[in-house]
Formats: C-alpha cells, structure tokens, sequence
C-alpha cells in the first residue's frame, strides 16, 4: 500500500523535529531514512517505535518495492542531481524539499511535465527561508496594485543552534559570488556585500543587513515575475557584520575556499553561543496601492530556526500527504500555499505582524 512517508536525513535536526511531528497525526507510517542505520534506529527507539528507521543513501535509485509503499518523500539533505527527484515523480510519489541551492532546485523545474504526466506533484522551498519567506513576499506583492522592489532581509540570532549542515552551507557561499537577475538582467553580486540598514521592528530595532545568495530572491523572480527581489543577512553581533563585510570587501574570503580553512571557520561558528536565540524575518515591498505610492511591510520572528524550519515543512508536508486533489506538478510553495493558513499553522512559534505605510494591521 502507497502510504509511507520517508523523510531523508529524517534523524537530522530538521528532519527530527518533522519525522516528530508527522508521526503524532500518522504513527508508523513515517520513516526517518539515512545512510547511517545506527542512527535512524536510535531516532526510533527514542519515538516509542512510532516513527521507523530506514537505512537509505539518496545516490542510489532504490529499489521498485520502496515507491510501491511510498505516498510522500520529505528531503532534508542536499543533493547532486535530480536523478531520485526523477524516480519519485515518475512513479507517482509526491515530492517535498526544504533545499537552498537554486542551481538544484533549477533543474527539479525541468520536471514539472514529467510529474503533470505522472499526475504527481513536488513543492519545493517548504521550510524557512525559503519557504516561509517566499510566501510572505507573495502575500505582500498581493497586497499591493503594483510592485516595483521586494527586499527580504534575515536577523539571526547567533545562539540559536544552527544544524551543522546549515553553517557549512552559508561559509560555503561567503567565499563564492552568485548570479542574479536584477530588473531582466543578469549581474553578478558578492555575498556579506551592498549593506541596506534594516527595520526589524520595536523587539530588535535596526541592522545592517548584506546580500547573501539565498534561493528565495531567485526562485521568486521566475514564480511572481517582479524584477526586483534581494535577500540579505546580518547576525546580532555588528562585530562579526562587520568582520564578514571586510572579508568580503578586501577578497580575503577567498581563503574560505581552501577546504582545511572553511572547515575550521565552520567549526567556530558551529560554537559560537552569543547574542540571543531567535530568527527575524522583514520583507519590505514598495510599489503603488491606490494610484499612491505604498509600503507594505512584514514582520516575521520566532525562537529557534531549526523548528520554524522542521514544522513549516511538516505543514506542508502533512497536506502533500493527505489533501487529494493538489494540482499535478512542480511548485515552489508560493505558488501553491495561502499566507493566512502558513502563517496560522506556524503561530506557536513565529510571530507575524503586517503593516502598510507605517500602520498595523490587526
């Protein structure tokens, strides 16, 4: 019977925390996979057996009885193609993937047909950023007649325990420039570079946030067809802002590039416990409302990003497992998720707050 879910990396931080929260509605039928066995099976004998563990290495195409019993495939690890993401689809196993890197998430694209074909369906950016942050930049373009400029702006607090894959993730782009398409053309941009002051709101006032390649900017860009989205960074310690933004600026990130380097640099940052445990999120839309020019701004702060991450995706997991009729083919969430329902499945733990030229809206 096709009806289990698999979550890959599922004993990961993420994945921990969504394998958790599925198996509370479908005890049994979840199934934290990885390559390590120990690993997976200590995460199960920690549920009580209701979450079951799966050895499994995402490089090799399982076996056919695996889709046979698989309704929904839940992926928390990167991955160097889209050879698993095809097997998913063309066997009409549903598809969700919390990745960052849009040169990957590029390619799952190209599937769209495919998945149509095998009436089937794969959404992509489900966590945090992107995932949360692609639907509140949605929602305020909506909000507004015209839309010239979105800017999605990340304060993270440098004691919320970031999973290790995370941190090897952001000193990974620090040493590399990205592409990115600005009002229809392609121009190249330096990460921790082009600091814009930030208004995070009364709880954390004002920063200096930097660009940094995260994949929201780009996917958003081909989903809503503004020719005007940035995505920017800044930690709670302006030391540390300012120490990556002269990094940046003097090209000594380049050293971050030699592998014994950028491990030791992850290692640091993986024990960094300073500043505060929190995640702050602000898109910023300016365009036009009413034939005046119009501000709509969106305020987004939770404690612990891991979690936001873990039950954003297990949200929208839960209604790619169990909701029938969702339109066959490849998404990424803003395109198929209502702000007003992510942001009231998400409410324990991340306060939003909307405002429109300076003024609340309760």
């Amino acid at each position: 019977m096709k009806d289990h879910i698999i979550v890959v990396g599922g004993y990961g931080k993420v994945g921990h925390i969504i394998c958790e929260e599925l198996a509370n509605r479908w005890p049994g039928k979840v199934v934290a996979a990885g390559r390590s066995l120990e690993k997976a099976e200590r995460f199960s004998f920690e549920t009580g057996g209701k979450v079951k563990a799966m050895q499994f290495d995402v490089r090799h195409i399982p076996e056919p009885g695996f889709f046979e019993r698989t309704r929904l495939v839940i992926m928390c690890l990167d991955q160097a193609d889209i050879s698993f993401v095809r097997a998913c689809l063309e066997s009409g196993t549903r598809y969700a993937d919390i990745s960052a890197d849009d040169e990957f998430l590029r390619k799952v694209e190209t599937l769209h047909g495919l998945a149509q074909h095998s009436r089937t369906a794969a959404w992509l950016s489900v966590g945090l950023s992107p995932g949360l942050t692609n639907v509140m930049a949605a929602h305020a373009h909506h909000m507004l007649d015209r839309t010239d400029r979105i800017d999605i702006s990340m304060l993270s607090g440098l004691r919320d325990s970031h999973g290790k894959g995370a941190i090897e993730w952001t000193i990974d782009n620090l040493a590399r420039p990205f592409r990115h398409t600005f009002e229809g053309k392609q121009v190249v941009r330096h990460n921790f570079s082009d600091g814009r002051t930030i208004d995070f709101g009364q709880t954390f006032g004002r920063w200096k946030a930097y660009r940094f390649n995260f994949s929201d900017q780009h996917s958003l860009g081909r989903t809503s067809g503004i020719a005007n989205i940035s995505t920017r960074l800044c930690f709670d310690s302006r030391l540390l802002n300012q120490s990556l933004f002269a990094l940046q600026a003097t090209g000594l990130n380049r050293l971050l590039r030699n592998k014994s380097v950028s491990n030791a640099t992850v290692e640091l940052f993986a024990r960094i416990r300073m500043g505060r445990e929190f995640i702050a999120v602000k898109v910023d839309a300016y365009g036009v409302l009413q034939g005046k020019e119009a501000h709509v701004e969106l305020f987004a702060s939770g404690k612990n990003e891991s979690v936001i991450t873990g039950m954003a995706t297990a949200y929208v997991s839960s209604r790619l497992y169990h909701e029938a009729d969702l339109p066959d083919g490849v998404y990424h969430l803003d395109q198929q998720e209502n702000f007003g329902c992510l942001a009231s499945s998400l409410r324990e733990w991340v306060s939003i707050r909307t405002a429109v030229n300076g003024k609340f809206m309760e």
